[in-house]
């Protein structure tokens, strides 16, 4: 049986009704999964059975959809003559490459339309290379790219690479790319990078991960935007987010938008996190922030409490995003820390996500909770994922997503999991 409410901000009273879950499967097992959902000024108190709505787009639907874009001719002469393989999409002066089918000869043509983009169109700010791209791209393939960019592409400010679930990168790669981060790109103030392989990937390693941070510590300067995520690289270790570290608080102080995440990551201890913290603290000019170590379980309680202490010292943040899935060395005094933090911001979007985690406790969500409703009254969207917390009652989550929508005007969206 699942309970759905509706409850005006503000309101005290509430009506409910039961009804049958026609989504969740017998049990004998005793769980409690609630959600709550803030839309428009209605909360809503959810029983949650996860489900999911596969919304996919064939190439031809996007296809159709680019031909409405304004795009330049050259561009458009180039979707026609590799509309088989390719969709070559364009946006603010950014042209974008995703892959329609897998060919053995991925490397080599991507090499060919890189070239070509680069020789007939003109104005491009941006380039993506987006998931998805063929899973046998390779080193030879990043390599071809990354020297393309560098010879046609000098006037780049902005550059995406999202290999996801492609095993063909190596170190060699890496180096390829960072060698055209280091020299070729003078411009560039917005670099993106995400590498999620199938399984534990150990062919990228800290020597790979070195020539991207030299870039950083090099000729790459001055960046506003940089994003970074790793899954499944369990040869990456804390030495690699101190080289980095060292790198943003050298060249890249004026940051204002900074994503790092390092999910799935065995080896990381927290030492890393220590040096990303005290890095933080320098970036003034922060004004997003995610950090998300899901799955990475060693990360230590000196790391995150370092890193939650020094985001007190960034004035001018306004969203911040902190993840740590299944930390099993975060205690109360880190989430203490946190809530102390929280007290000192003013935020307009906030997401913390602390499922598994065995320092947060009853206690601990209430605290987060008051904080939150004492002093985030500017806060837009709030999104706290602490599912699978065994001591948290349905009762006491409803007593906290009420008390927090009931003091924030401003609230637009706002979710709570929990799941016992």
């Amino acid at each position: 049986m699942s309970e759905i409410r509706q409850r005006k901000v503000g309101d005290t009273q509430a009506e409910s009704k039961d009804t049958k879950s026609s989504s969740q499967p017998a049990s004998s097992s005793k769980t409690s999964s609630l959600t709550w959902l803030l839309l428009g000024g209605v909360v809503l108190l959810l029983a949650v059975s996860f489900a999911y709505t596969n919304l996919s787009n064939t190439g031809t639907v996007v296809q159709e959809a680019i031909k409405h874009m304004q795009i330049p001719r050259g561009l458009q002469e180039l979707q026609e003559k590799w509309k088989e393989s390719y969709i070559l999409g364009y946006k603010d002066g950014t042209v974008s490459i995703q892959s329609l089918k897998c060919t053995p000869n991925v490397d080599e043509e991507l090499n060919q339309l890189t070239a070509e983009i680069g020789k007939s169109v003109h104005g491009i700010y941006g380039f993506a290379l987006d998931d998805p791209i063929c899973y046998s791209f390779t080193d030879k393939g990043l390599q071809y790219v990354s020297q393309n960019l560098a010879e046609h592409f000098k006037t780049l400010q902005r550059l995406s690479f999202n290999f996801r679930k492609i095993d063909g990168i190596t170190n060699e790669g890496l180096r390829h790319l960072g060698k055209t981060l280091n020299g070729g790109l003078p411009n560039l103030n917005d670099f993106r990078l995400a590498i999620n392989t199938n399984y534990f990937n150990a062919n990228i390693t800290d020597e790979g991960f070195a020539y991207i941070t030299d870039a950083l510590d090099g000729n790459l300067k001055n960046l506003k935007t940089l994003f970074i995520n790793t899954i499944l690289l369990r040869n990456i270790t804390d030495s690699s987010l101190e080289r980095l570290a060292a790198a943003l608080d050298k060249n890249h102080r004026t940051l204002t938008h900074l994503v790092l995440e390092f999910e799935r990551n065995p080896t990381f201890n927290g030492d890393g996190l220590v040096e990303l913290a005290n890095t933080i603290e320098n970036l003034k000019d922060l004004e997003i922030l995610k950090v998300n170590f899901d799955l990475s379980p060693k990360i230590s309680n000196e790391g995150f409490q370092q890193l939650v202490t020094n985001v007190e010292q960034l004035s001018k943040l306004k969203s911040l995003y902190l993840s740590f899935f299944g930390c099993e060395r975060i205690s109360v005094l880190g989430f203490k820390q946190l809530t102390e933090t929280l007290a000192t911001l003013n935020l307009n979007e906030l997401s913390l996500s602390f499922q598994r985690c065995i320092g947060v406790t009853n206690q601990v969500i209430k605290q987060i909770a008051n904080v939150i409703r004492e002093h985030q009254h500017g806060l837009e969207k709030l999104v706290l994922n602490f599912e699978r917390i065994k001591e948290l009652s349905n009762e006491a989550v409803e007593d906290i997503a009420l008390s927090i929508t009931e003091k924030s005007s401003n609230l637009k969206e706002f979710t709570l999991n929990v799941e016992a």
